[in-house]
């Protein structure tokens, strides 16, 4: 009888992809769209500013609720700290991750190319 390996079946790839599943709750969670981001440990707030989705939910909440006048739609922008005046600072940020990453990423390629 043949057994398969099928996502935490196997105990050879849980030390390689805990950090990943840890990773990719905490991007989540910390984002400011499910919780606020004054609710998230002042030890663990720094991190937010690495992810790339906190940015995108910045982008995306202010397009949504900024033209909504009613209270809700103000408290959302409240709780996620959305500031109109700031989002071309998080398209900045947006697209300096991403050109970080891509360089990083391309220098690894071009090291391991060579070797």
């Amino acid at each position: 009888m043949r057994h398969s390996c099928l996502n935490w079946s196997c105990s050879s790839q849980l030390p390689t992809t805990l950090p990943l599943l840890f990773s990719h709750i905490y991007c989540n969670y910390s984002a400011g769209f499910f919780i606020a981001p004054d609710l998230i440990p002042v030890w663990l707030r720094w991190l937010q500013y690495v992810m790339p989705l906190t940015f995108a939910v910045k982008i995306g909440v202010e397009n949504e609720f900024s033209n909504c006048g009613t209270i809700p739609c103000q408290n959302v922008l409240i709780n996620t700290n959305v500031d109109s005046d700031d989002v071309w600072w998080y398209w900045l940020a947006l697209v300096g991750i991403f050109v970080v990453l891509r360089l990083g990423a391309l220098y690894v390629l071009r090291k391991k190319a060579f070797m």
